[in-house]
């Protein structure tokens, strides 16, 4: 473990949690933005850095990343339509960002101590898989599976052909047997990549993960889980190379998300009606980035008020420092005590309450009123 990474994640941390205080004075999508580019820096940093933690914890990684992109989409105004409400800027990503490299740093701190353990078994991986017995029952069973989606699709009609949303095939469809197949493609692909260490198998293997994708593709499963599936192959073929005291080929790592991003973003454009209207489009494709950061976007704004700064009472009680006379009790105390501190301040008496019920709190009467 290397000083310069605890360096490097500390000033990254401190950055989003500026970002968080600014958030409230200033509400913008920009803080998201700038949330999302630190948490992908956080991410060569690791790679530079401890590059065994960034292999072991990349799809977590992953999923995290585009998280953390769906945020800047919320905080920008993408409409959450699982939830019917229209995204607008709290800061919430600004403050999972920090949370999450927190996270992953002590993560790292546990997984290279034990990658130095295990670097010598990972030497003898391709050999060691390649005695391992039972090939042929696993390529039987990945192949019953391929030939089930396939027949299944010309039954029912491919929902990239059809221009049916996946999500709603799946609950169309109802089939356990489709479900479970779907689902375990990810431990699929992860035992193929494992297997492609083997030059005896590696044909096969490959094989069998060309086909995994083009049966994924054709059910119109997009670049969050095709991206994953490839990086689970190529973990196994990465812990080899680092093994081997080799650089890791960055290049290869970046341009697979890329590539993918590059064939599948525009499939999804064009399914959604991009030749017709390209605005609609491009909103859609936002709306459904949404759906990955709506839940913690929704925990932030609910119950997250104890970890929010308020703007405008740290910039009062900071002029308060230089000058005692600017000290303002309406302006420097919560919503909460606002009915109270008026009353106190032109002494008056009576019941003190607050009534906030957006546009119509002049339709509401109080009790005892």
């Amino acid at each position: 473990m290397q000083k310069p990474f605890f360096i490097a994640t500390s000033i990254l941390i401190s950055v989003n949690m500026l970002c968080s205080a600014l958030s409230s004075a200033f509400p913008s999508g920009f803080w998201a933005l700038i949330a999302c580019a630190s948490f992908i820096l956080f991410c060569a940093v690791m790679l530079r850095f401890v590059p065994a933690s960034f292999l072991l914890l990349s799809p977590l990684l992953f999923l995290r990343a585009t998280e953390m992109l769906s945020g800047v989409a919320i905080e920008y105004g993408a409409r959450i339509d699982e939830l019917m409400v229209q995204g607008y800027a709290t800061g919430a990503f600004t403050r999972l960002g920090a949370m999450y490299m927190l996270l992953f740093s002590v993560s790292s701190v546990i997984t290279e101590r034990a990658w130095v353990k295990s670097r010598e078994h990972m030497l003898t991986l391709p050999e060691r898989f390649s005695a391992v017995p039972g090939f042929w029952m696993f390529k039987f069973l990945a192949m019953a599976g391929l030939v089930y989606l396939v027949s299944l699709g010309r039954q029912m009609g491919f929902p990239l052909i059809e221009g049916v949303d996946r999500f709603r095939f799946r609950v169309d469809m109802d089939s356990r047997m489709y479900i479970s197949i779907m689902d375990n493609r990810f431990i699929l692909v992860t035992v193929l990549g494992f297997f492609a260490l083997d030059p005896a198998r590696r044909h096969v293997a490959l094989l069998g993960i060309f086909a995994i994708f083009v049966i994924s593709i054709l059910y119109a499963e997009k670049f969050t889980s095709l991206s994953l599936m490839m990086i689970l192959i190529l973990v196994p073929r990465g812990l080899v190379y680092l093994a081997h005291k080799e650089r890791l080929p960055v290049a290869l790592l970046v341009k697979f998300p890329i590539g993918i991003a590059a064939l599948t973003v525009p499939v999804i454009l064009l399914v959604y009606g991009f030749g017709e209207n390209p605005t609609l489009a491009v909103q859609k494709l936002a709306n459904r980035m949404a759906a990955q950061g709506e839940l913690w976007w929704v925990a932030d704004r609910d119950h997250m008020e104890l970890f929010r700064l308020e703007g405008d009472t740290i910039i009062a009680d900071i002029k308060t420092w230089f000058n005692p006379a600017a000290q303002n009790p309406i302006v420097t105390v919560g919503q909460n005590y606002l009915a109270t501190n008026v009353s106190q301040f032109f002494d008056l008496h009576g019941p003190s309450l607050v009534v906030d019920t957006a546009c119509s709190s002049s339709l509401v009467r109080p009790l005892g009123v």
